[in-house]
């Protein structure tokens, strides 16, 4: 399937991937050496109006998945609003922090074989950014088939960062499209709904966003200042950014 061929090969050449393979780390110790998650996250407004976006399109009370669940961007919303949330993460580290802001049931895994067969089948699946997955068009399949209602997927929409190419080198990009080619060739029918998020990170922060680079500090500054990215703010140095977010809804 050609999607899934593009799919591996941009997700094999990004840092993420590229880490865990170079150096023979588990997920866990990714996420725990990278401890700026979960703050990089509140500062970028994640995930802003895709939540009651959501909200709007299930029943009260619906029993969902939530597949990489990480810190809680969608499970701690969701529980609030009365629902049953399952929290799925391959990092015992990013559970901690969620269990830490609420209520709620997790468990410590891959979203694979296993995990599918032990996991008792939801009223909604939901993966945002988690499809971590060389087979993704298997990922896909068990999410899709666990939501006896439905299934939310949400990736990436947009073009790559500037910063990201001039910091780190140019890298093949993969973006929600790739997912609805595998679920078009699967005859699974969606509905799209885009968001913007513009927000502002501390140069400190946006410096760690363009991790693994060979560029020095002072040459992403001026890279940001020529693309009229900085601004002072109440003494601080801050970074303008634009992230764009596809909420795919698939509905049984």
């Amino acid at each position: 399937m050609k999607d899934e061929a593009a799919w591996v090969t941009a997700l094999n050449a990004c840092t993420y991937h590229k880490i865990l393979k170079e150096r023979q780390i588990s997920h866990d110790e990714f996420w725990r050496e990278y401890g700026i998650y979960d703050e990089m996250i509140r500062h970028s407004g994640y995930p802003g109006e895709i939540v009651p976006t959501i909200l709007s399109r299930i029943e009260p009370g619906s029993t969902i998945l939530d597949i990489g669940a990480g810190t809680g961007a969608f499970a701690i919303p969701l529980t609030e609003a009365g629902h049953h949330v399952i929290a799925l993460d391959p990092s015992e580290y990013h559970l901690s922090i969620l269990t830490s802001k609420g209520e709620c049931e997790t468990i410590c895994s891959l979203w694979d074989e296993k995990a599918a067969r032990e996991i008792p089948p939801v009223d909604y699946t939901l993966a945002a950014y988690s499809f971590i997955d060389e087979g993704i068009t298997d990922f896909l399949r068990r999410a899709i088939d666990h939501g006896r209602k439905g299934s939310f997927l949400i990736y990436r929409a947009g073009e790559r960062d500037p910063l990201l190419d001039y910091a780190g080198g140019p890298a093949e990009q993969i973006s929600y499209r790739h997912i609805t080619g595998i679920l078009e060739a699967l005859g699974v029918g969606y509905k799209l709904d885009g968001f913007i998020r513009d927000f502002h990170l501390p140069f400190d922060l946006a410096l760690k966003r363009a991790r693994n680079t060979l560029r020095t500090e002072e040459e992403i500054r001026t890279f940001l200042r020529d693309h009229q990215r900085l601004h002072m703010e109440n003494g601080n140095l801050q970074v303008a950014f634009r992230d764009e977010d596809m909420l795919i809804t698939i509905r049984q």
